[in-house]
């Protein structure tokens, strides 16, 4: 199985990769959130996300609360979409 998250070579930089549903983001939440504590995130990158659902958003929204600093790179469309229809597209 594909790891959800990898570590990136720039320091407090990680990209989600695979679907990201409210079947999958318990799991990944897991292991994203064990990277995370050894090395706090500043930019997650996006582009490699499968497919993604409104969980997705929701998990995004608590990275955000406890890492306010974070900004995301290339979400995909449809990620765009659900950040649009949530309000919360300028929060990150």
């Amino acid at each position: 199985m594909d790891m959800c998250c990898i570590a990136l070579e720039s320091p407090n930089q990680y990209q989600l990769r695979g679907d990201f549903d409210k079947f999958t983001i318990p799991e990944n939440d897991k292991v994203i959130r064990a990277l995370f504590k050894s090395n706090a995130p500043s930019i997650l990158y996006l582009n490699t996300i499968s497919s993604c659902d409104s969980a997705l958003v929701a998990l995004l929204i608590s990275y955000k609360r406890d890492y306010p600093e974070l900004e995301l790179s290339n979400p995909p469309e449809q990620l765009k979409k659900l950040l649009s229809l949530y309000n919360v597209e300028d929060w990150f």
